[in-house]
């Protein structure tokens, strides 16, 4: 049986990666699970919100709340702007408190393709001020209490220090 998934491999990386940050543990789900019933990014993530949340009583600021950053199927191929990518989840800025997105442009939805991932799942909350390395299989969970407080240029410096800039 042909499918959208089966017939253009290339625009899927296959994994969307779960990330429970309670607990510093992350988990697959096959991207395509969703991927011939939900084409694009935002529709893969209502998807998986539905999944994960829907009737819940979620609040925003809660470690319940699943925050979901979902890739469209065309990012990292190189065509005019298909890099975009989409935010989800439960917005404390909307009163009430509801289900909200935003679309981004820039170049983390290309280089989490390359990655190996169409997007990523967070959950939970860090027991200190966290952050997230991707390194193709390897995640791990940094402590960023050195970056508390800095500048985006300024933390983006200290991370090219110790990472590198590719």
């Amino acid at each position: 049986k042909k499918t959208f998934f089966n017939e253009l491999p290339t625009c899927y990386a296959g994994k969307i990666l779960k990330i429970d940050l309670t607990t510093k543990t992350t988990s697959v789900i096959l991207t395509e699970k969703y991927a011939n019933d939900y084409v694009g990014g935002r529709a893969l993530a209502n998807r998986l919100y539905w999944d994960e949340c829907n009737g819940k009583g979620v609040e925003a600021l809660s470690a319940e709340n699943t925050l979901i950053y979902m890739t469209g199927p065309l990012a990292g191929t190189g065509l005019p702007y298909a890099g975009r990518a989409v935010m989800t989840g439960i917005s404390a800025k909307n009163i009430p408190e509801q289900y909200a997105h935003a679309s981004c442009g820039g170049y983390f939805g290309t280089v989490l393709k390359w990655a190996g991932y169409d997007g990523f799942m967070v959950t939970g909350k860090a027991d200190v001020l966290t952050y997230i390395v991707i390194d193709d299989d390897k995640i791990t969970f940094e402590n960023a209490e050195e970056l508390k407080g800095l500048f985006v240029q300024d933390t983006e410096e200290k991370l090219f220090d110790k990472y590198g800039r590719k």
